[in-house]
């Protein structure tokens, strides 16, 4: 989104709505409190769910919007307690900004056809050093789930 003035959100609402899209996954929302999209577009969403970062409002942030009231969707879990930043050895961190830490995937669950479906959607950091760091240590995190959509 590159940010989500409240207008630009809105078209992605009524667009997604007009194609019957039932889930929207968005990245770089650039939120600066937990419920700013759900606040915004709490009149055309069934469900929203945030993860920011708390360190730089300007950087990251994602989002899991449902559309749909026939899914009841579930908040598994975000990144606000865990830091990749920590698992970069200190020697390397040159180059790596340690305010891009957070707000940067969300996971939830929701039945379909009777099947729990984990859906994460994940917004990593442009730069390689960086990115190559925060896959290492999401890279087993939802290994053992069934069903997985990454997005």
């Amino acid at each position: 989104m590159g940010g989500g003035d409240t207008s630009k959100l809105r078209d992605i609402i009524q667009d997604s709505k007009h194609k019957k899209h039932d889930i929207l996954l968005l990245q770089e929302t650039h939120s600066k409190t937990d419920h700013e999209i759900k606040d915004a577009i709490a009149y055309a969403c069934h469900q929203v769910y945030e993860s920011i970062n708390t360190d730089n409002p300007n950087k990251g942030g994602v989002a899991i919007i449902n559309l749909n009231p026939a899914i009841d969707m579930k908040l598994k879990t975000t990144d606000a307690n865990t830091s990749w930043y920590n698992r970069v050895p200190v020697r390397a961190r040159n180059g790596i900004e340690n305010d891009s830490v957070h707000g940067k995937w969300i996971h939830t669950t929701f039945k379909h056809c009777n099947t729990m479906v984990n859906l994460v959607n994940i917004y990593a950091p442009n730069k390689e050093k960086a990115r190559k760091y925060f896959f290492r240590s999401i890279r087993t995190r939802w290994v053992r789930q069934r069903n997985l959509i990454i997005g």
